[in-house]
């Protein structure tokens, strides 16, 4: 979903460090996650997760307690989507 030929900048300087970029289809499945749930691509959900495993890290939170919290919240993302996968696919399938 994300490609970049060798060499290939756009006519642009590469930026110093790693980075992709998203293909159309990429885009489009961005678009489809956001149509069904707006948080499963927004930053703020991985800097939560990030920040929960730094404290897992420090002793603040238990890994397993983490891990229960994570999966429900996540299995119920996955529920929603599954639910709603006629939505998904048609934004998908505008780029096949």
């Amino acid at each position: 979903i994300v490609h970049r030929p060798p060499g290939a900048r756009g006519g642009k300087p590469r930026a110093r460090g790693r980075y992709m970029v998203p293909t159309p289809l990429g885009l489009s499945l961005i678009r489809s996650f956001q149509k069904v749930d707006e948080e499963l691509v927004a930053p703020a959900i991985r800097a939560l997760m990030e920040d929960e495993v730094s404290q897992v890290a420090s002793g603040a939170l238990t890994k397993e307690a983490t891990l229960k919290k994570n999966i429900l919240w996540f299995r119920t993302k996955f529920d929603r989507v599954k639910a709603q996968n006629g939505i998904m696919e048609g934004v998908v399938r505008k780029e096949l």
